[in-house]
């Protein structure tokens, strides 16, 4: 309060409250001696305050120019704080100092190729010149220590004894070499900018009791995957999709086909795969549309397309949908703008290819997974697994950080992008324009090609 009432000194305060006052009875006095139809206040009374009004115009005419001269120019300076931690894990945490009402400071948390700590200070202020704002900058404190493992962080700036508020702040970052692991309090949400945890997917409420690191794609929870709960999670929504999967409407057919692993779509299909005990097949949908499809079985493979005769093709787009429950699933192919959605099996090895703008939700286990996703073409997918290979190109994408496995090599080339969630090792053979993000703490073996082919 002491610092802010320097900015405005107390005759300006004066000044500025009779300015505003002023006028408001004014119109108050015209008001009631419009109701009353008589003068409420005489010619004294109104030339006084007219005088008073007057005079704090006056006296802001020569406030109002200083203080903006006092905030002129903005200007920086930075420190930089170098950390001997030796330890495997260090800790983050607040040191509480005051000061609540206003939120001066603010942490930044970015991973780097180096092997120390360091802690980037920049401290910013207002003043009549840059000079000013400088030295202005300079008669704040902020205070970093350390014990044992634990780096505190003070909640806020503090004020030297000889400081004039000028709006200072303190904008820091913090620099953790890659695979630096770490872990935060929960208060240290109070300090830190939201983008540092929410623009790497994650949220404030699992900063505590989780283990953080940084890798080249950006900043990793090793401990946030709470796999009893998603295990839970998955079990319930695999049961509600069972029970509701053959709740059609309208016209379908059920088809006899059995005994098969593998499944090939071509065409605009919405289809909905479901692991059960029996071989189930329907297709919903309008009946002509229906009729003018191509469904033939060859040995453990299931085909399903449209009519080749077909010629306004576009008719029977997003049109039909396929409900499938079989036992197990060995393979699926995807082409022409299909959607399916796979749930509920635990395989030993499964492949998936989608090519064209297909798009596939899948939530099982594997222990070897092979994608190969081609054509502006989609996966998403979440369970468990041991190794997992993939194929993308041509401005594909994967989004496998729920699919928690142990080994994986992944090759991309032409605009494609993969988010992976890989325990041990993880071999990446992409271009340039491709994008490879990856959790979970793996050994990565990198070699980033130049072509675009």
């Amino acid at each position: 309060i002491g610092l802010i009432s320097e900015i405005f000194p107390t005759w300006g305060v004066i000044m500025a409250f009779i300015a505003m006052v002023v006028p408001a009875f004014a119109i108050t006095f015209v008001g009631l001696s419009v109701i009353a139809k008589t003068k409420v206040i005489n010619a004294t009374v109104g030339w006084t305050m007219f005088g008073l009004w007057m005079v704090s115009l006056i006296g802001l005419s020569f406030t109002i120019p200083k203080i903006a001269f006092d905030f002129k120019s903005e200007a920086e300076y930075e420190e930089t704080q170098i950390f001997d931690l030796n330890a495997n894990v260090f800790h983050l945490d607040i040191n509480e100092v005051g000061m609540e009402e206003f939120d001066l400071a603010e942490l930044n948390l970015r991973g780097y190729d180096g092997d120390e700590i360091k802690l980037v200070k920049e401290f910013r202020s207002f003043g009549s010149s840059r000079q000013d704002a400088i030295v202005n900058a300079k008669e704040v404190e902020y205070g970093v220590t350390i014990a044992d493992s634990t780096i505190y962080f003070d909640s806020n700036i503090s004020f030297k004894s000889s400081a004039k508020f000028r709006f200072q702040e303190l904008d820091m970052t913090l620099y953790i070499p890659y695979g630096q692991e770490f872990t935060m309090s929960d208060q240290l949400r109070h300090l830190l900018k939201s983008y540092t945890i929410s623009s790497h997917g994650y949220s404030f409420y699992q900063l505590e009791d989780n283990r953080w690191q940084f890798n080249p794609s950006g900043l990793d929870c090793i401990t946030c995957f709470d796999e009893s709960s998603t295990n839970e999670e998955r079990s319930r929504n695999y049961r509600e999709s069972y029970e509701n999967s053959f709740s059609v409407r309208g016209y379908y057919e059920e088809l006899d086909n059995v005994d098969f692993r593998e499944l090939s779509i071509s065409g605009s299909f919405e289809v909905q795969i479901i692991q059960s005990d029996e071989f189930r097949v329907v297709v919903n949908g309008q009946k002509e549309k229906i009729e003018n499809i191509d469904i033939t079985q060859d040995g453990n493979s299931l085909s399903f397309s449209y009519d080749s005769e077909i010629r306004n093709y576009r008719r029977y787009q997003k049109e039909a949908k396929i409900i499938i429950s079989m036992p197990s699933i060995r393979k699926l192919e995807l082409r022409g703008a299909s959607r399916a959605y796979i749930k509920g099996f635990d395989e030993e090895r499964v492949t998936f290819e989608l090519y064209g703008a297909s798009e596939a939700d899948v939530d099982m286990d594997a222990y070897e997974t092979t994608i190969e996703l081609s054509g502006a073409s989609k996966l998403s997918i979440s369970g468990t697994g041991h190794e997992m290979t993939v194929y993308l190109s041509a401005a594909s994408s994967l989004d496998a950080y729920q699919f928690r496995v142990d080994d994986a090599r992944i090759e991309a080339s032409v605009a494609s992008s993969a988010k992976v969630y890989v325990k041990e090792n993880l071999d990446i053979d992409a271009s340039i324009a491709s994008d490879i993000k990856y959790r979970g703490g793996a050994r990565v073996r990198s070699n980033r090609s130049k072509n675009f082919d």
